[in-house]
């Protein structure tokens, strides 16, 4: 895939520098031919050849809606909402809109209106992915079937995850809980895929969004919500493939066991058959990979 372009998507709202430092290093040097899109804000953040910060337009404005009660911010929403679609604009595009989200679920949208602004036909595919958590050791396409999209899951049931469970059940009730409990947690965290793909999953993933709306308002963590019922109970998901925790591809550790990886004497993290992982999500859950993490940092 030595021809291949890619786009790294990634927000780094809230968080500095430092804590991002990681992400931003290793995919520069192990996936060489992606350019790196940053959404943050900070000011300083120093773009520079592959590497390009954006700031999202409705940071000054999510600020201002945080001061407003919540009931009143419900109303405003509703009523902006309404507006927009009896002059028929495209939902997700007013800043007040995103500004009512939290980071992780407005970050989508700022992704989809980012790419509808630029020309993607250079690139063949994109991963979205979170940057605090997550460090790339190597090209995470080379072998993701024609039209798939990957993910990851994570080896715990949602029903046994009182966190996601809360998410989804405030998204979309009890019954429908009951429905997806039983099945794998699917993270959101990294998601990747040829470009279409990737612009089709942000359309529905932003579409469904607006539809519980007014149910996840100003939390966190209701992205993750929205992606299993996007991928475990709609036909989208049948064009995702699913990577496991012995994965070379992806890895999500929030729920594995240290020991489940390797540090290789190359210096690279390898799964279970000693593959090296490309993408390692969540490592900071597990104190022997965040050292490992920071010793490599160091290094460079």
């Amino acid at each position: 895939m030595a021809d291949n372009k890619y786009l790294v998507l990634g927000t780094s709202v809230g968080y500095s520098q430092e804590q991002v430092r990681p992400f931003i290093r290793s995919c520069l040097e192990h996936i060489p031919n992606a350019d790196l899109v940053l959404f943050t804000d900070d000011s300083c953040s120093v773009a520079n050849g592959r590497f390009k910060v954006v700031c999202p337009d409705d940071l000054a404005i999510r600020r201002l809606i945080r001061l407003l009660p919540r009931g009143r911010r419900v109303v405003a929403f509703a009523s902006l909402r309404l507006g927009m679609l009896l002059r028929r604009k495209a939902l997700g595009c007013s800043k007040f809109l995103t500004g009512a989200f939290g980071v992780a679920v407005a970050r989508y949208f700022w992704y989809r209106d980012w790419l509808k602004n630029i020309s993607t036909g250079k690139y063949t595919h994109i991963l979205l992915s979170d940057t605090r958590d997550v460090i790339f050791q190597s090209d995470p396409f080379p072998g993701l079937p024609e039209g798939s999209l990957f993910c990851g899951d994570e080896p715990r049931k949602m029903a046994d995850c009182k966190v996601n469970s809360d998410w989804f059940r405030q998204a979309y009730g009890s019954k429908k809980l009951a429905e997806i409990g039983c099945w794998p947690i699917l993270c959101s965290g990294v998601t990747g895929g040829r470009t279409q793909d990737i612009i089709d999953y942000l359309d529905k993933l932003c579409s469904q969004i607006m539809e519980i709306a007014p149910r996840i308002l100003w939390g966190n963590g209701f992205d993750q919500a929205v992606h299993n019922f996007l991928l475990r109970m709609t036909p989208f998901g049948d064009r995702f493939l699913i990577e496991h925790p012995k994965s070379s591809r992806l890895i999500t550790m929030h729920y594995m066991n240290a020991n489940d990886v390797d540090i290789a004497s190359d210096g690279t993290l390898r799964n279970s058959i000693d593959q090296t992982i490309s993408i390692v999500h969540q490592y900071d859950r597990h104190p022997k990979i965040s050292r490992w993490v920071a010793d490599c940092n160091l290094q460079h």
